[in-house]
């Protein structure tokens, strides 16, 4: 676990001292000061760089959200959001609506919208497509299905993303998320098209596209995911959409 110093102190090296060595330690009005800042700083959980770009833009959240996270009632921690829904036969589809009813398996955002004091730094977006054996979205339909990569159909298709009405991510190719690319094995090249977010064995997910501005969403506002292409989608298919990052979880 990397340290926390804070007025040069560092916090996750204390776990090798001694019960006398601690109270020396505690003695110490330097140390003191920095076991006080320690206690009012913010509770970010996680490792990831959306953590650190959450960091950043602490002081533009609601002041009482700030307030509960300097004081213990909230923590920052990663998260990945979902929702699921049926595109088959389509030629558009709304990922976000305000009917959206939270369902385990199926949707997780109830509304469109975050639930209130919980604001989200969206720092990636993950697309998936994946076939069941109906058109319903419910969760007997889609629990079934793998999804993976999206089909020729979707990836040939634009999106955009908009946050109370306002665009955020203006028109954009489906292409981000199924790029092709190429490996060797055995001395042979062969396009996988797995997608500009897995690389073969690397462990990296099918169909992010990671965001280099990372885009702050307020709670209980209208978020909107509208994807549309060329023709007709795949019978019974379906989209899943996983909106990644950090957002404000209150205890």
């Amino acid at each position: 676990m990397d340290d926390l110093f804070i007025d040069g102190v560092g916090f996750a090296s204390l776990a090798g001292l001694s019960d006398e060595e601690l109270l020396g330690r505690t003695k110490n009005p330097k140390f003191t000061r920095a076991m006080a800042k320690a206690a009012a700083a913010p509770r970010i959980v996680g490792g990831s760089s959306s953590r650190e770009e959450f960091k950043s833009r602490i002081q533009m959240l609601d002041k009482g959200i700030q307030a509960d996270l300097a004081n213990g009632r909230a923590q920052a921690v990663d998260t990945y959001m979902h929702a699921v829904k049926s595109i088959s036969g389509a030629q558009q589809v709304k990922m976000l609506r305000d009917n959206d009813v939270k369902t385990p398996g199926v949707c997780m955002i109830n509304n469109g919208k975050l639930q209130k004091g919980e604001p989200l730094l969206l720092s990636a977006i993950i697309l998936m497509e994946g076939v069941g054996g109906a058109t319903t979205e419910n969760v007997a339909t889609i629990s079934p299905i793998n999804f993976g990569q999206i089909s020729s159909i979707v990836r040939g298709g634009t999106f955009e993303f908009k946050v109370n009405s306002k665009i955020l991510i203006p028109e954009t190719s489906c292409e981000v998320f199924a790029n092709n690319f190429a490996f060797t094995e055995k001395g042979e090249t062969t396009d996988k098209s797995y997608g500009l977010a897995y690389s073969f064995n690397s462990g990296q997910r099918f169909g992010l596209f990671k965001l280099d501005n990372p885009k702050l969403i307020e709670t209980q506002v209208p978020m909107e995911l509208n994807i549309e292409w060329g023709i007709a989608g795949t019978t019974n298919s379906f989209l899943k959409v996983i909106l990644v990052g950090t957002r404000v979880f209150k205890f």
